[in-house]
C-alpha cells in the first residue's frame, strides 16, 4: 500500500519550492533527516508538527492524512496562476467540481505552474463550451484567453 501521508507530505513540499533543508529550517526543531523519515514512512510527526508543516506548506492536515481526495494541493499554486485562472480555481473548489481530482493527480505528478495553467486552460475551455451549449443566452464566468497566433 502506498505512502499517502509520505508522499503527499513531499509532493506539497515541493510544490512550495522547499528542499528538505529549507523546509526543516522553517519549523524549531525539525532536521532534514526527521524530514525525510516522515516523506519515507518511516516515521509520523507529532501533531504540533503536522499542523506546521500543513501551514508551511500552504495544504491542509486532512488533505496530507490523505482523509480529503480534494483539490486541497491546488491552493499553494494559486497565488501563481493568472487572476483569471485563480478566479476559475476558487469557483470550482467552492462548487465541488468532480474533475478538480484530475488536477491534485496532476499536480502531484510535478507538473509545472505554467503546465498547470495549460491543462487548467483546457478544462475552462471545456467547461465554458459545456455551459454555452446549456444556456446559450450566458457566457462563462472567465473566457479563455484567444489561442490565435
Amino acid at each position: 500500500m502506498p505512502n499517502t501521508f509520505g508522499s503527499r507530505l513531499r509532493a506539497a513540499r515541493q510544490g512550495r519550492g522547499y528542499t528538505q533543508e529549507d523546509a526543516a529550517k522553517q519549523i524549531d526543531g525539525l532536521t532534514a533527516s526527521a524530514l525525510s523519515n516522515y516523506e519515507r514512512g518511516v516515521r509520523d510527526p507529532d501533531t504540533e508538527r503536522l499542523a506546521r508543516l500543513a501551514a508551511l506548506y500552504g495544504v491542509t492536515v486532512d488533505w496530507l492524512l490523505g482523509k480529503k481526495a480534494g483539490p486541497e494541493i491546488l491552493p499553494m499554486y494559486l497565488d501563481h496562476l493568472s487572476p483569471g485562472m485563480q478566479a476559475f480555481v476558487r469557483r470550482e473548489v467552492a462548487a465541488g467540481c468532480p474533475w478538480l481530482h484530475v488536477i491534485r493527480e496532476i499536480v502531484e505528478k510535478g507538473l509545472t505552474v505554467q503546465e498547470i495553467e495549460q491543462v487548467l486552460k483546457l478544462f475552462v475551455k471545456a467547461k465554458g463550451g459545456a455551459e454555452r451549449k446549456a444556456d446559450s443566452g450566458s457566457q462563462p464566468d472567465y473566457a479563455p484567453p484567444s489561442t490565435k497566433r
